[in-house]
């Protein structure tokens, strides 16, 4: 599979909105959707490094679900790598009638991020 970076440069305002369950949240009236993803947090590596952004920023919503939405790259071409010491963190999925109960922990085994990662969706201010 292929993986691409874009940037964009739009016309008006551009905020994520996150549902905090499995369902897609709206846009707010007078808003456009661009697109809908799950909500991504941030990454860690070793120590302290790590980065995130803002929920409210496009960046937090990735289109597509992967375990590790990054790679690393040292500059030589061909020779980027996924590194297994780094973590990823998604915005869970609550359960609406356990909404403010304790948290727990979990680990996301093979592809089950459609009943555990928030959905979000990308919206512009309409003009």
């Amino acid at each position: 599979m292929a993986f691409r970076c874009s940037v964009c440069e739009a016309s008006a305002n551009v905020i994520a909105v996150h549902s905090q369950t499995t369902e897609l949240p709206n846009c707010p009236s007078s808003w456009t959707p661009l697109w809908e993803g799950y909500s991504f947090v941030m990454e860690t590596g070793l120590g302290a490094e790590g980065s995130g952004q803002p929920l409210v920023s496009p960046g937090s919503c990735l289109e597509n679900f992967h375990k590790m939405p990054f790679i690393e790259c040292n500059g030589n071409p061909g020779t980027c790598k996924y590194d297994s010491s780094h973590y990823s963190y998604w915005l869970a999925a609550l359960n609406k009638t356990d909404m403010f109960g304790k948290p727990g922990s979990w680990n996301i085994p093979g592809h089950i991020s459609e009943n555990r990662i928030s959905r979000c969706q990308v919206c512009m201010k309409q003009m």
